[in-house]
């Protein structure tokens, strides 16, 4: 398993192992990948409707593949290049569906990517193969070893390693769970 050099970990409850992660948008180096929340029903029209926004946000802002995943809250897209806050604000403002809120917390700091045990990809947008900024190496990592996918590194990719994830205990996704409910 290739593994990241160094997890910033926020271990919030350690009492119980966690099962609830935050992946944040922030590199390194202080730009960030871009994260899409859209909190709708899954279902494979809502799912098509997801696809549609993004592809004209793909094209329009030459942005390489887009990865769409599903979990029990709807859908979240994630894309690994690399660009300033101002970029990433404006891309997430101008597509359709994405949760607004979303948007403005990380305006404030960075976006974050929330899943559990239960969020698998689902889809990918490789609209044109645009390869017009650096990818975020630790965000491939990542999405390898926390989403079972991999994603080949090309020359595209930089070379860092860090991360920046959160990892706590959430009570009520547990509650959740032993129940049989979503």
């Amino acid at each position: 398993m290739e593994k990241t050099e160094k997890f910033t970990m926020e271990v919030l409850e350690e009492k119980r192992k966690p099962n609830v992660f935050a992946m944040s948008s922030i590199c390194p180096d202080g730009s960030h990948v871009i994260i899409w929340d859209f909190d709708v029903t899954k279902s494979p029209s809502n799912l098509n409707h997801i696809e549609k926004a993004l592809k004209p946000t793909q094209r329009n802002f030459l942005l390489s593949t887009i990865y769409i995943m599903e979990s029990r809250n709807g859908y979240n897209a994630i894309c690994l290049d690399k660009l300033d806050k101002e970029t990433v604000a404006s891309i997430k403002n101008l597509t359709p569906g994405d949760d607004k809120r979303h948007l403005e917390v990380g305006i404030k700091r960075s976006w974050f990517l929330r899943f559990g045990y239960d969020k698998n990809i689902v889809s990918q947008l490789s609209e044109g193969r645009f390869n017009h900024f650096t990818k975020s190496n630790p965000h491939r990592i990542a999405l390898k070893n926390f989403f079972n996918y991999e994603i080949e590194k090309d020359r595209y990719f930089d070379d860092e390693t860090q991360i920046y994830l959160a990892a706590y205990w959430d009570w009520k996704r547990e509650r959740r769970q032993i129940n049989g409910s979503k």
